[in-house]
């Protein structure tokens, strides 16, 4: 009975254990979490990638550069907002640019755009660094995620020695339970032999000496 219920009290704590370490086969775990570190990877490869695109045409913005912004769809953006802004943008710069090439610089209508650029230019500019800071800001969260997933690979050979122990104690506990239950088996088998089949309870006596026969009726 000691031995059964120590089996059982191994038993639930292997199971707490795994339950509480959220782990019901290492192997599969550790593939998961390679698997989750690798996809982490390449979308914080993506968004740092998108990050130098806004950090680039943030700082060329601020310049009052004249070179045309490159298109976000290059970098893999698909935002509309900034699609059409940037494109709405470089085609207002190639109007400006061309008043200028023809000589029409006192044509009231280049000033005009020229507002206009300006306005556009903060407004892009504006929108460009929101979606910086919001790339940043995810590629922090990524940062974070990976530090984690990385920590939990580097406890996972110390959870596999303390997985492997818990359940070696488990199987020593059902090994030495079944040699008992054997044992104890052997002993009643024995115990069964050496025992007589008939035990007097009551020891019989005489009332008489004269022959009993059966009865003739019955």
């Amino acid at each position: 009975v000691k031995n059964n219920q120590q089996l059982s009290t191994l038993g639930d704590r292997l199971e707490s254990f795994k339950e509480g370490e959220n782990i019901t086969n290492l192997d599969h775990s550790t593939i998961l979490m390679q698997e989750n570190v690798a996809s982490l990877d390449t979308r914080w490869e993506a968004l740092s990638v998108q990050f130098k695109y806004y950090d680039n045409l943030s700082k060329q913005l601020r310049s009052g550069d004249e070179a045309k912004p490159s298109s976000p769809k290059a970098f893999s953006i698909t935002d509309p907002l900034l699609n059409d802004m940037t494109a709405s943008y470089a085609k207002l710069q190639s109007d400006v640019a061309m008043l200028r090439k023809e000589g029409k610089t006192a044509n009231p209508n280049y000033s005009r755009m020229l507002k206009l650029l300006d306005q556009q230019r903060e407004n892009l500019l504006n929108s460009v660094e929101s979606f910086r800071e919001n790339t940043r800001i995810n590629m922090q969260n990524l940062d974070a995620q990976r530090k984690e997933l990385q920590a939990r690979q580097s406890a996972v050979p110390k959870l596999d020695r303390a997985l492997m122990d818990k359940e070696r104690d488990q199987r020593t506990q059902e090994t030495v339970t079944s040699a008992l239950m054997a044992r104890l088996s052997d002993l009643n088998v024995q115990r069964a032999a050496l025992t007589l089949e008939v035990s007097v309870v009551t020891p019989a006596y005489l009332t008489n000496l004269d022959p009993s026969f059966p009865n003739v009726l019955l």
